[in-house]
């Protein structure tokens, strides 16, 4: 299996090769720089998902079975690649934020040193949790995370963090 997903500018690409429930290779080309960089090269049950959230910013995922979706995220112009990160559930591109959820949940930025801003989410443990929870959550369009769970109580819960709070935690010095 062979793709290429072009950036909405069409100046950079993905590719990848490989097949399904075998290794893949995932490679990056800048074509303002005119490189290439391996991402990716590994097994993966399905074939990578590629997302751009800009022209620039761009998300690689591959699953290694359930529950066990991967992603590797790379910022084009600024050179700048994450390593293999484990249960991304949203995206902030604007501000390269993302929301990682394991056994805990947190917000993280996507490249740099790792600060990571806690959340504290009363969830009810069953596999419907992570469902609703992927379905519901994302970055607005301020910057603003909306949280959709099932809390222990079994019912559904929305909470919303502000962008401020994000950034100050995140950004902070030492």
């Amino acid at each position: 299996m062979h793709a290429k997903v072009f950036s909405p500018d069409h100046r950079s690409w993905v590719t990848y090769n490989g097949q399904p429930h075998g290794d893949f290779e995932a490679k990056i080309h800048d074509g303002l720089a005119g490189t290439d960089e391996t991402l990716y090269q590994g097994p993966s049950v399905t074939q990578p998902e590629v997302t751009w959230y800009n022209n620039a910013f761009v998300r690689v995922m591959m699953s290694a079975g359930s529950p066990g979706d991967f992603s590797v995220l790379c910022d084009v112009r600024q050179h700048a690649r994450a390593n293999v990160i484990w249960y991304i559930v949203a995206v902030n591109p604007a501000n390269e934020y993302i929301l990682v959820a394991r056994e805990t949940v947190w917000i993280q930025k996507a490249f740099g040193p790792t600060r990571r801003m806690n959340l504290h989410l009363d969830f009810y443990n069953s596999a419907i949790k992570t469902l609703i929870f992927e379905n519901g959550t994302y970055f607005d369009s301020f910057g603003n995370l909306h949280l959709v769970f099932l809390n222990s109580k079994k019912s559904i819960e929305t909470k919303i963090v502000n962008d401020n709070e994000i950034r100050k935690v995140l950004n902070a010095e030492n």
